[in-house]
């Protein structure tokens, strides 16, 4: 059904999803202007008439249902039913990603539990059980899609028996078969107790994140089902308290008579093992010693279940291997294209970027020992953090500025100029080290502020010093004529060496003697011979499918103190995004293309091709890709092993002005679409990037990076002459020429905060600020009615503007959450648009701030020593 569609009062917004007995539709109810789920039983199913029985008596199960972990029916029509409208995402999505903590477990089994035995004691049996059919909300588990439920008079029919989702190709489970009791296959009566093996099956892989009974073929799964046993839950995660393994294996006794008779028991066992601390669990006459031994180990789960972790944070080493995993507070996000977070020294204190309700980015500070955590003031827009080898101060970067402040409170002091940062490191002889931009050399500073010493070449990553205070590793990015990788180099200057050749990555230290980075998606880490100042031997995989900082191209997202504990972001890069259409009032119309690592779309003139930088994950090296949007296909227009990106159409879309590194400088290249040579257009020591070409195709706006100051520099096509446009002691970047010519959209931070300004093309200087509250990537509608801009908390918004006889603008208008790449100070735009009316948007996919970080404690168990 398309959008705008009526289905009585109710007007259809959006698909949802689909299932065997309806297709789902987000809609809106005119009458009471609330969100709504609207789930319709197809054409083909309603010429059905057992089918459409189904469907009625759907609703009429569901209708007697009041419960606060079961979806909500409001109303019923011809053929569809409406519902509670649930936010979040299914448990079989969350599965995806491994097993849940211990006390979401426990949370949400006693949810589940409880909406089961509500269902029960109506006389109603749900009989399709499975992660896909619960859903986790911010108020918790919700029970969905009674779809198979049938109060206990209602006979099994042929319909009962074959509704269950089918093998969709041979080898592949559709699920549903490893929550089914053995008396559903047998083709027996289902009751309440064959809901009770579902749920046990359920929480089986909740706390493993192991399905209790696989196979590769329908025939044996349905065989383990049958007749095998799974592995015992402490094999799969030793923390396992054994009083949540017996009430699982109660709930998989093949005999139905054998298992819990009643969801609202289980319910209340579950409250017991989470309410009874090192109690639960022991459940036999032991030796003291044995006893002790227990009750700690199910202390340790329950510990870092609730958040407790203090209590074993520092337990003596070396010990087992233990994961937990840190989610975010209530109301607060991570906010991962800030950087990674850090550990104190000792690794007690976790210091991370998180965005707050009202999309507002600082550091957050949190004990490892409690679950609190508090804002650091002064913090607004900090980014990468790392801490003093005290334990006192984070250095931190914001507002293209280097600082630091006391974790005991103050204002934060500002030590140096950052513009682009990569990352810095502090010694303990009160020296930081760090990186200002890909564009300059690392620098040092004392940590009281001071003058600022260049020490490495250009073009390397984040620092780290190694034990000796006097040693530093960096990666070095793209520079002509060495390999690219981690380097060696020495405050007392020298030449540096390559250690570790085609790392992209950061690199931290860790006594007795390992690197940690990431390589391939992988956390890694490689024996340090310190004294020797060497790598030796084979790396070590320690994590796999780590996420990497979108801010700074390939820095993992983990952290290690210097006491051991390891954190990390497990998932995919969280520098991917998606080229995706979005409507005027925010409504997603297509993606163009998967999730990729994308820079920079540009629609053509004609609006029937899209130009972007397509880069690869691992070395984030770009070509420029061209979509064809009448064909649905897409060509490679640039093959060059070096960094191209920022593509521009001149006026007849048949060329483009892009950048391109081959030289290891960022210059300016023309092309013509399907050409394999380039022509040199403009060329410097700076970091150039287009933003615009005029018109009448006489002139390229582009920005230049030097000495970390980005200024606005025209680049005259017929002649090549290159002259300033606008050089100021500020920032400006982000130029957009109006669709006459006659005017430019550009970004300045004059103000102290990046605002979007209009000023003249010509030499009068006439200018207007037309954005409030700060903004940045400013662009034209193509008849120069209308400016759009990204605000700093990533919304898209409109401004209603007239050129002739005077300029004037209204007020900004928020069109919708825009979520595209920022990090951190992006020149180019990351969306485009002809018409206002549908926008490309290159939007964040990877950030997923609420997903937990993992964190380790004895990371070196299992290392071969």
């Amino acid at each position: 059904m398309t959008p705008g569609t009526r289905l009585g009062p109710y007007e259809i917004v959006a698909p949802i999803g689909a299932g065997g007995m309806g297709e789902v539709y987000r809609a809106r109810d005119t009458r009471l202007d609330r969100a709504v789920a609207i789930k319709i039983l197809p054409a083909d199913f309603a010429k059905n008439g057992q089918l459409k029985i189904r469907f009625e008596h759907e609703a009429k199960t569901i209708s007697q249902l009041s419960h606060p972990n079961i979806c909500t029916l409001f109303d019923v029509g011809d053929n569809y039913l409406v519902m509670e409208l649930l936010e979040g995402e299914t448990l079989a999505d969350r599965l995806s990603r491994g097993p849940l903590p211990l006390a979401d477990v426990l949370k949400f089994g006693i949810q589940i539990a409880d909406a089961l035995g509500r269902a029960h004691r109506s006389g109603i049996v749900h009989r399709d059980l499975k992660p896909a059919n619960v859903m986790l909300t911010k108020s918790g588990a919700k029970l969905l899609d009674f779809g198979l439920a049938r109060s206990g008079g209602l006979p099994p029919t042929a319909v009962d028996l074959t509704e269950a989702k089918p093998l969709t190709q041979e080898g592949t489970i559709v699920g549903t078969f490893q929550y089914m009791a053995p008396e559903q296959l047998a083709g027996e009566q289902a009751d309440a107790r064959s809901d009770i093996f579902a749920l046990g099956a359920m929480l089986y892989e909740m706390a493993t994140g192991k399905r209790a009974f696989e196979g590769k073929t329908k025939t044996s799964v349905i065989a383990a089902i049958m007749s095998g046993e799974p592995k015992p839950m402490p094999q799969l995660q030793p923390l396992t308290p054994p009083a949540l393994e017996h009430v699982v294996r109660k709930c998989l006794a093949k005999d139905p008579e054998e298992r819990w008779q009643n969801a609202t028991d289980i319910a209340e066992e579950l409250r017991w093992i989470s309410e009874s601390g090192s109690a639960a669990g022991v459940v036999a006459p032991v030796t003291r010693r044995r006893l002790r031994l227990r009750r700690t180990a199910v202390a340790v789960a329950l510990a870092i279940a609730a958040g407790g972790i203090g209590w074993w944070l520092h337990a003596p080493r070396p010990g087992p291997r233990i994961e937990s995993e840190i989610a975010p507070p209530e109301g607060i996000q991570f906010s991962y294209v800030n950087g990674p977070m850090a550990l104190s020294p000792d690794g007690r204190l976790l210091v991370f970027p998180g965005r707050d309700a009202q999309g507002r980015t600082m550091l957050w500070l949190r004990r490892l020992d409690s679950a609190a955590v508090r804002p650091m003031v002064g913090t607004e827009n900090g980014s990468m953090p790392f801490w003093s080898p005290d334990g006192r101060y984070v250095g931190f970067f914001s507002d293209a500025k280097l600082r630091k402040v006391g974790i005991s409170g103050g204002a934060p002091e500002t030590l140096a100029d950052a513009p682009r940062p990569l990352g810095g490191t502090w010694s303990r002889e009160g020296l930081i080290l760090f990186a200002p931009s890909y564009e300059t050399p690392i620098c040092r500073v004392s940590d009281s502020g001071g003058k600022i010493t260049e020490v490495t070449r250009p073009r390397r990553g984040a620092p780290v010093l190694l034990p000796d205070g006097r040693h530093f590793l960096s990666t070095s990015y793209r520079t002509i004529g060495e390999g690219e990788g981690v380097y060696l180099g020495s405050l007392d200057g020298g030449e540096e060496s390559l250690i570790l050749p085609q790392v992209y990555s950061r690199v931290l230290y860790v006594a007795p003697g390992f690197l940690l980075y990431s390589k391939d998606g992988d956390l890694r880490a490689q024996r340090f011979n310190v004294r020797k100042m060497r790598v030796e031997g084979d790396a070590i995989r320690l994590a796999d499918r780590i996420q990497l900082d979108p801010g700074s191209g390939n820095a993992g997202l983990f952290a290690i103190s210097e006491s051991g504990t390891l954190i990390y972001l497990p998932g995919g890069s969280a520098g991917m995004t998606q080229l995706t259409w979005v409507t005027r009032d925010g409504k997603d119309a297509g993606a163009l293309a998967p999730p990729g690592r994308f820079y920079s779309p540009r629609l053509s003139n004609d609006g029937k091709r899209v130009a972007v930088d397509f880069s690869d994950p691992v070395t984030n090296k770009g070509d420029i890709w061209i979509f064809d949007l009448t064909r649905n296909s897409s060509t490679r227009a640039t093959y060059d092993p070096p960094n191209e990106s920022a593509p521009v159409w001149l006026a007849n879309d048949q060329r483009f002005v892009f950048l391109s590194e081959k030289t290891g400088r960022a210059d300016l290249y023309e092309r013509a679409v399907g050409s394999g040579s380039d022509t040199l257009l403009f060329a410097d020591n700076a970091r150039k990037t287009p933003l615009d070409i005029s018109p009448d195709d006489r002139w390229v706006i582009f920005s230049s990076l030097e000495h970390g100051q980005f200024d606005l520099w025209l680049l005259s096509r017929p002649d090549k002459r290159v002259m300033p446009w606008l050089v100021t002691p500020f920032n400006e970047l982000g130029a957009q020429f109006s669709p006459d010519g006659k005017w430019i959209a550009y970004v300045s931070d004059e103000s102290g905060r990046r605002e979007v300004y209009v000023r003249r093309f010509s030499e009068s200087g006439e200018k207007y600020v037309i954005s409030r509250g700060g903004g940045h990537m400013p662009s034209w509608r193509h008849d120069g009615r209308e400016i759009y801009y990204v605000s700093l908390d990533r919304k898209l918004m409109a401004i209603p503007v007239k050129l002739e006889p005077v300029f004037d603008s209204g007020a900004p208008h928020s069109l919708f959450e825009a979520q595209v790449r920022t990090e951190p100070v992006v020149a180019a735009k990351q969306y485009d648009t002809h018409d206002g009316e549908r926008f490309l948007l290159n939007r964040s996919v990877g950030e997923q701030g609420s997903r937990p970080m993992t964190l380790v404690q004895n990371w070196m168990e299992g290392i071969n020593r």
